[in-house]
């Protein structure tokens, strides 16, 4: 609770009371149920476990002295007896045994009997049913191997699932009347896995109940979701067209850019969208960006407003496909194509079976035109591959800033068993890292400052042929570690600074005379920052220090926050070597700077000046020289000690390679103003920006 925009603390801890009553106590991490006694208070139900930074509804039931906690309508904790028949006043609600509550509270609510499980659900409302479907509801070129996945109810014990080809089949089933055999049955896992081959390019509909544990047993229907699986060939898009000739403004490239075409496929009847020959024995060539198994050519043949009188359409052709572009073979003999209507909605005139060959080259040679006058040509052609190559890698090809950590994953061709996966620091340096049947692999022992490249050749023993090698993608590492740029704190619920970097402000002795943000929302600082938009303000108060509620802390001598990591941190992982700590300070301000990276404690060794200086400086640590366990960090502080008050800002706490790497990534310009270099400034960097000196300076 608390005044909007301002920060407020509620915490009955320190107040000694003594006339009985209950207590709720919400924590950071938990939630307990405790007695008001004569100077102490037992916790009697207790539940220890991260409550999520969403809204959740609590509710503690007596049920004959038995108390019970109800997390969001699922019990998770029953305590022990009550040691009262009743519930004396005062009732209070606070931060007591699991850590300080800062927060939001609405609708509380007092009830003169327990209220059952199912009474509670239906307070809660909006937990019922299954949600965050996978595949995404409505998706398309879903993956023909996809299983079901979704996020269960608040109160699922089990789930129902029901899955078909039909809308209505799905819609009307239950699991005692399915005449279409949809219901898949109950299981305990939200995930399915399908049991069948999906149909290429059919849409299917699912639905999941989620069903209470007993004794309710309720079943709440589900919503219907479906998707629509990927299509058995996709068409090739990096194509070059070449042709024996061509008509002025009607060349072969006419063929494959989508001219004349409308949504629905069919092809105008403009001329100069379609590729036309003067010449006799006249032919088409498509090369492709790389080899590819062929599925369909579809042809639209010459469909000028003149068509069915002169006949400008190819009557008879052959096809050629290569690989190398010098040795080539036939597909079939002569091949016929049905004359186009010569109306603005032709469609496709001829689906040819390409019969899964591998190629990069396609021929078509022209053998006979419908017309009189020699000259033949096409409208469009477009080709049908089946994807047995890897596509979709994560990260994308060329990315950047891409964590050292990151999985690689890919879309599987079509035919591959398993892959192989190749990394290196470039195309010629590529070693196999890993043969996985899973489209995905964890890349170990990436630095930080580099550029790699990986491929994944996908492999089936029992294909012609039986390995594919996937194109090469590449993708960069960053220059650094983040720890924190202060840019992520907004000042709404839960994106507050202090409840991240904690502070002295609630009377934690630990961490002195210290306060996190400023007194008003967003509590970031925003005009004095090094980069970006937002830096960390802490007001420093070692002189007199901050009260808690009971008085106490009078003269900490100290200030210090504190941030502590979900999960232990690697700070060595990837070659990083150096700290970068930005900070600048404020007038008056004095002391001795430090920080702490575990229990290891650093002292700033620059000038004590720079506490009182607003500049921006930078501190920048060797890890090699800090000692303690650098591969698992799980808390980092900073603070000053020593008599002093004011204002300390920090931004941009760094991890990196080293000094020099740091400072090149960043580097414009280097004047070493070394002896020597007469009126001319030089750039020592190498990025050309050279500059003149103005005056007469000389070199000392």
């Amino acid at each position: 609770g608390g005044v909007s925009g301002q920060r407020y603390v509620f915490d009955p801890q320190h107040g000694g009371e003594t006339n009985g009553g209950a207590g709720l106590s919400l924590g950071t991490n938990g939630i307990s149920v405790y007695e008001h006694g004569s100077g102490y208070m037992p916790v009697i139900a207790g539940y220890a476990a991260e409550i999520g930074d969403d809204w959740n509804h609590i509710m503690i039931v007596y049920d004959n002295k038995q108390p019970t906690i109800y997390l969001n309508g699922r019990a998770v904790n029953t305590g022990l007896a009550s040691p009262r028949g009743t519930v004396n006043a005062p009732i209070r609600l606070g931060g007591m045994v699991y850590g300080y509550f800062e927060g939001l509270l609405d609708e509380i609510k007092i009830y003169s009997r327990a209220l059952k499980q199912k009474e509670i659900q239906s307070l809660v409302g909006g937990f019922e049913t299954a949600f965050d479907p996978s595949p995404e509801d409505e998706a398309t070129d879903v993956p023909w191997d996809t299983g079901l996945g979704w996020q269960p109810g608040g109160f699922a014990d089990q789930h129902d699932v029901y899955f078909g080809s039909s809308f209505d089949d799905v819609n009307s089933a239950t699991a005692t009347v399915d005449p279409a055999g949809v219901y898949r049955g109950r299981q305990l896992l939200s995930r399915y896995a399908m049991g069948e081959t999906l149909g290429f390019g059919q849409t299917y509909y699912w639905r999941v109940d989620e069903v209470n544990a007993a004794p309710d047993d309720t079943v709440f229907t589900g919503d219907i979701w479906s998707f629509t699986v990927e299509p058995l060939a996709i068409p090739i898009e990096a194509i070059t067209a070449t042709a024996s000739g061509a008509n002025p403004g009607m060349g072969p490239e006419k063929t494959i850019d989508g001219s004349g075409l409308d949504e629905l496929d069919q092809h105008s009847s403009v001329a100069t969208n379609m590729w036309l020959t003067f010449t006799h024995g006249s032919w088409i060539q498509y090369e492709f960006d790389k080899v590819y198994k062929l599925h369909e050519m579809l042809v639209w043949n010459s469909n000028q407003a003149v068509e069915a009188f002169i006949g400008f359409g190819v009557k008879e052709m052959t096809i050629e496909h290569s690989i190398d572009g010098e040795t080539w073979a036939p597909l079939g003999g002569v091949i016929d194509v049905p004359r186009a209507s010569g109306l603005p909605t032709n469609t496709v005139n001829a689906t040819i079976d390409m019969g899964g060959i591998m190629a990069k080259r396609v021929r078509l040679s022209v053998v006979s035109a419908h017309g009189f006058t020699g000259q033949s040509g096409l409208s469009e052609v477009r080709f049908m591959s089946i994807p047995v190559l890897p596509r979709e890698p994560h990260p994308a090809d060329g990315a950047t800033t891409v964590s050292v950590d990151i999985p690689l994953s890919w879309r599987s061709g079509r035919e591959a068993v398993s892959h192989e996966v190749y990394l290196g620091s470039d195309a010629e340096n590529m070693a196999l890292i890993d043969t996985t049947r899973d489209a995905t692999t964890i890349a170990d022992g990436l630095d930080y400052m580099m550029t790699y490249t990986w491929s994944v050749t996908e492999v089936n023993e029992m294909a012609v042929p039986a390995a594919h090698a996937g194109d090469i993608w590449t993708f960069t590492t960053p220059v650094f570690s983040v720890v924190d740029d202060f840019e992520s704190y907004s000042g709404e619920v839960n994106e507050e600074i202090y409840l991240t970097w904690m502070d002295g402000y609630a009377g934690d002795a630990s961490l002195g005379g210290s306060t996190t943000g400023h007194i008003k929302t967003p509590f970031v600082e925003t005009s004095n920052v090094n980069r970006g938009k937002q830096s960390m303000p802490i007001f420093i108060d070692n002189d007199g220090g901050f009260a808690d509620i009971d008085g106490k802390i009078s003269s900490p001598s100290f200030s210090e926050v504190v941030r502590q990591f979900g999960s232990a941190q690697d700070w060595t992982a990837g070659g990083l070597e150096t700290l970068f700590i930005w900070f600048g300070g404020s007038e008056g301000l004095s002391g001795q700077l430090y920080c702490k990276i575990g229990s290891t404690k650093v002292l700033y060794d620059g000038e004590a000046a720079h506490l009182g200086n607003a500049a921006w400086h930078v501190w920048s640590i060797d890890l090699s020289t800090v000692g303690g366990n650098l591969t698992s960090v799980r808390e980092f502080s900073i603070g000053v000690e020593g008599s002093g008050a004011g204002i300390l800002y920090i931004d941009d706490i760094r991890l990196s390679p080293g000094i020099d790497e740091l400072m090149a990534a960043n580097l414009l310009a280097h004047y070493p103003f070394d002896e020597g270099t007469g009126v001319q400034a030089d750039d020592a960097s190498g990025n050309g920006h050279n500059a003149t000196f103005v005056g007469e300076p000389a070199w000392v």
